[in-house]
């Protein structure tokens, strides 16, 4: 056991781990210039193979030699972690974007824009797939005032629930 009653793992890379590989269907409608805005609105999927996961075993004495660790007896105290392909996965994304310039503004605040993106995830597949990262829910939005030799930003961004590691124990 490691500190704290945790249990110390040993970190193993894999050489026969396969690229993963997609076929992407996107479709989006934009729209440019209309009154000073400009906006689109996206679906996407995205069908994965051969998606990446993470395993966690106990170390045997097999796991050990097979990895080409000593044959101490205090590596089976350890944990062995390793990734892995783990299968298909599918994401399913929607999107939205607008930019709006505030042209009924007076002129000294001319430039000033107000912008807002938004994507929704959906994700689906092996219960080992490694999704850590990927965000169910991100929104941001803020201010522009862009001017002929500077511009200024205020945003905001907030990405709910991030996806933590998903790791299968053997």
């Amino acid at each position: 056991e490691g500190v704290n009653g945790v249990r110390t793992v040993i970190s193993v890379n894999n050489t026969g781990l396969k690229p993963w590989t997609g076929d992407n269907f996107d479709l989006s409608l934009e729209t440019y210039a209309v009154k000073g805005g400009s906006g689109s609105i996206g679906i996407f999927r995205k069908d994965i193979r051969d998606f990446f996961g993470s395993v966690i075993s106990d170390a045997t004495p097999e796991l050990v030699a097979l990895y080409g660790l000593p044959a101490d007896p205090l590596y089976l105290n350890y944990d062995v972690a390793t990734r892995t392909n783990v299968g298909r996965v599918r994401i399913i994304g929607y999107e939205f974007g607008y930019t709006q310039s505030l042209l009924f503004l007076p002129a000294w605040a001319s430039g000033l824009q107000v912008f807002l993106n938004a994507t929704r995830l959906e994700l689906s597949g092996s219960n080992t797939a490694d999704f850590e990262g990927y965000a169910p829910r991100d929104y941001a939005g803020g201010i522009n005032l862009v001017r002929p030799r500077y511009s200024v930003k205020l945003s905001f961004t907030y990405q709910g629930g991030t996806q933590q590691n998903a790791v299968a124990a053997s």
